[in-house]
Order: structure tokens, then C-alpha cells, then sequence
């Protein structure tokens, strides 16, 4: 095909026109056919003249280029071959920031710069929205700091002695290490090197000017992963750090956000844990009748957790949302759910099961919270008596998995349980080889009489 024909072709039903730009050499030295499509012919005449006047321009201006600049230009490509930008990006980059403010701003001053502005957003946002909860948001939004502090700014005063001890200890461990390497590798055995302890952003790239630190990518995913193994840790730092170099891109410091080039962990799905009929029995009259724990002999019976350990075991609702609930919040025949302490921030009412309805008849909620002070460690009593091992989740995973194999209807069960997901819930509820008798026991679970 001529370079700058234009030619209609249908694409996925609908007529467009391309555009045939000739063979252009990419960055691996290949050439490679260039076309482009536009939904109108004269678009596509307009940029072929563009193109036409670009060339045209270039063939012009190719005898000034010297031989200096040439090498210079060639020797330019190989620098900038790790950062994946062109000529003209570094050009303008260059431009916008030689000799400005930004060209100047190490990474520390940049961090401060960004955690005052959030904090004090934060603090406005919290001022406005003052009401019952004061207390509860000016906690939240000190420990939400206090966590971005400790990540992208600096070490707390709190934690700067236990900070120093870890820094010592790790350097006599990697020491150890390398010793211990230096004689494994004629075994052909490799020791487990030692974690350094949290390094903040700022102090690890504190000295250096942020402009500069936004092109080695490679450098700041290196940071990432030897500060944050967990997949889940390491995906939500990575959104913290992303929207902080937003915050820097516009206020022009950096040129682009290097964390968009950074890709998110996966963390390998578990099937979730659930407990059997029978440990669900021996769980909740654990709690309404008592148990003794065979290693220490003590009697344990906490009636007033039997409310909330029903509630998640027979409606599914999040633990995060049972912490919130109040006695006021079950009703004759729903559980009222209000938008503020459902995970989605929408009202829910969950029908009240038979066998939910029967424990809270026998065991009914106490006036304010549902789950008591002291809940935890009451639980952990409670499963160590019984030499319970607990799935994160247990009771509403129990309660999804149980209520799929009575009902055989995902789309209701998901409603119950307000699961949005349905391969998710096909895959983690749908096969967790329940049998029928069992299914048909857990909702027999009831109160002695």
C-alpha cells in the first residue's frame, strides 16, 4: 500500500478510514508498518497533510543537524533508555524545571510538603463534619496519619529508639548472614537473609531531588518490595504512594507519576475457611453454657457474646458491621442495617432466620452495643477451651456456605449476604463439599430448652 493512502475498511460493523503512514523504526530498531483509523475521511486527509508537513519539515532541517549533534543525540537515546522517554518529554522537562524551584526540592522537602497539605485538608474535612462520632473521626484520622507518617515521611518519636534498635540489630544480622552465606555456598545451601526494618520514603530517598527520583521506577518498586511483603500491604502502600506523586505531579515538581508503572501484587485466593456443624454447636454453647478448659481447669460462660456470635452465624453481616450494631437495630423480623456502618455505606434490613430468632429469644441483646467490651478475649478463651482452629471469617463464611447448600440459589444467598461478586462467591461458598445432612444441621443449632 502507498504511504499516505487512505483507504475505508469496517471495523466491528462500522466504517472507518486508515491512514497508511509508511514504515516507522521503534526503540528496539525495528520497522514496523504505521496505520492509524479516524471515523471521518477528512480526518484522516488532515492528518495525513500534518504528517506530510512533519516530514516535510524534518527533510529540510536534516543537513543543519552536525555530526556533534548527532553523537550527541545517539548518545542522549542510550541515557535515557531505562526512563522510556523521548527526546521532546525530557526536553520539556528540562525546561519546566532547570533553575526552578522544583529542579531544587529533595524528596524529604517534597513529603513534608505533601503530608501538611493532607493533614490539613483532613483536619478541615473533620471540622465541618463534626457531630456524635467527634471522638471516634479524630481518632481515625490521627491513626490514619500517624500510619502515612510512618510509611512516606519519618520515623515517629515514639518508635525512633525501637527504629535505631531493629537498624542495629539488622546490621549484626546481615553480617551473620553474609558470613553464614560465604561458608554455605561450597554446601550448596542458601541461609534465610534477615528483613531490614520499615524504611519511610522520605528517608530513603530523602537527600536526593524528587524530579529526579520520579524517573527510577526500578529504585522506588525495590523499596516497596523490601518494605511491604504482604501482597495486600503492598498494594495499598502503592495507592498511598500514587496519589502522593499526583499530589507532586500537580503542583509540577515531577513530570509523571512513577507508581503507574509499578504493577499490583496478586495475592494467590484461599478458599475460605468455615467451621463444621459440630463446632459451630460446641462454639455458641460454649458461650451461652459454659466450658472448661481442659489444660487450666477454668470455667468459662459468656452468655452476653451470644447475640452477636449468633448474628454473624446466622445472617452473614460483616464482624466489622456486628461491632457497630445496637440492640435497637433488631427488629421483630429484620436486622436494620443504617448506611454508615455497612461496608458499602447503603441501609440493608436482613430477614431474621428461624434459627437466629430462636437464640435471640433465649439470649436477647443488650441495651447499646451488641458485641460487649471485652469481646475478644473473651472469644479467644472460649476457642482455646475448645481447641477450635478459627478461618478469618469464620461465621460468615460458615453462614454463605450452609445457606447455599440448603437454598441451591447463589443470587439469594449473594443478596443475604450483599456478595457482588458471583464467580467469587461460586468459587469461596459453592463447593465446599457440605453434605446434605449437614447443611440441613446447621440451621438446627438451637437453644437448649
Amino acid at each position: 500500500m502507498a504511504v499516505g493512502k487512505i483507504v475505508p475498511v469496517t471495523v466491528r460493523g462500522e466504517t472507518r478510514y486508515m491512514l497508511d503512514l509508511g514504515k516507522v523504526q521503534g526503540e528496539d530498531g525495528k520497522w514496523r508498518r504505521q496505520r492509524r483509523f479516524f471515523q471521518t475521511q477528512g480526518a484522516a486527509i488532515k492528518e495525513r497533510r500534518k504528517n506530510k508537513g512533519l516530514n516535510q519539515t524534518l527533510e529540510n532541517s536534516g543537513p543543519k543537524l552536525s555530526h556533534k549533534d548527532l553523537k550527541d543525540a545517539l548518545s542522549a537515546k542510550e541515557v535515557l533508555a531505562p526512563y522510556k522517554v523521548t527526546f521532546t518529554e525530557t526536553a520539556n522537562f528540562w525546561k519546566q524545571h532547570a533553575g526552578g524551584k522544583s529542579s531544587k526540592t529533595t524528596t524529604k522537602e517534597a513529603i513534608d510538603e505533601w503530608f501538611a497539605s493532607l493533614k490539613n485538608e483532613r483536619d478541615g474535612d473533620q471540622a465541618k463534619g463534626k457531630g456524635t462520632d467527634e471522638d471516634k473521626d479524630e481518632e481515625r484520622n490521627a491513626t490514619y496519619l500517624a500510619t502515612l507518617r510512618a510509611r512516606m515521611k519519618e520515623v515517629s518519636p515514639q518508635t525512633e529508639k525501637v527504629y535505631a534498635r531493629k537498624t542495629e540489630a539488622y546490621q549484626k544480622a546481615l553480617k551473620a548472614y553474609r558470613e553464614a552465606k560465604r561458608k554455605a555456598e561450597s554446601h550448596g545451601l542458601e541461609p534465610v537473609a534477615p528483613r531490614p526494618p520499615l524504611t519511610p520514603f522520605a528517608v530513603r530517598f530523602g537527600s536526593e531531588p524528587i524530579s529526579t527520583v520520579a524517573l527510577k521506577v526500578a529504585e522506588i518498586e525495590a523499596w516497596m518490595k523490601g518494605n511491604y511483603s504482604d501482597p495486600l500491604t503492598y498494594n495499598l502502600v502503592r495507592s498511598q504512594l500514587s496519589s502522593v506523586f499526583r499530589y507532586l505531579k500537580k503542583r509540577k515538581y515531577v513530570q509523571s507519576n512513577p507508581v503507574e508503572e509499578i504493577a499490583r501484587r496478586r495475592k494467590k485466593a484461599k478458599i475460605p475457611g468455615i467451621l463444621s456443624v459440630e463446632g459451630m454447636r460446641a462454639y455458641i454453647e460454649a458461650a451461652a453454657y459454659g466450658v472448661t478448659d481442659p489444660k487450666t481447669k477454668a470455667v468459662y460462660c459468656f452468655p452476653e457474646l451470644v447475640p452477636s456470635i449468633a448474628i454473624a452465624a446466622f445472617s452473614g453481616i460483616r464482624e466489622g458491621e456486628i461491632k457497630q450494631m445496637e440492640a435497637h437495630m433488631i427488629l421483630d423480623t429484620v436486622l436494620h442495617l443504617p448506611g454508615p456502618i455497612t461496608k458499602g455505606g447503603d441501609f440493608s434490613d436482613l430477614n431474621i432466620l428461624p434459627t437466629l430468632k430462636a437464640w435471640l429469644n433465649a439470649f436477647p441483646a443488650p441495651a447499646g452495643r451488641i458485641v460487649p467490651s471485652g469481646a475478644r478475649k473473651k472469644l479467644d478463651k472460649i476457642r482455646a477451651a475448645l481447641g477450635l482452629k478459627w478461618p478469618h471469617n469464620a461465621l460468615r463464611h460458615s453462614f454463605a456456605s450452609y445457606r447455599f447448600k440448603v437454598l441451591q440459589d447463589a443470587e439469594k444467598v449473594m443478596a443475604e449476604t450483599r456478595h457482588k461478586n458471583r464467580n467469587t462467591f461460586h468459587t469461596h461458598y459453592c463447593n465446599q463439599g457440605i453434605t446434605e445432612e449437614a447443611g440441613k444441621a446447621y440451621w438446627e443449632i438451637l437453644p437448649r430448652h
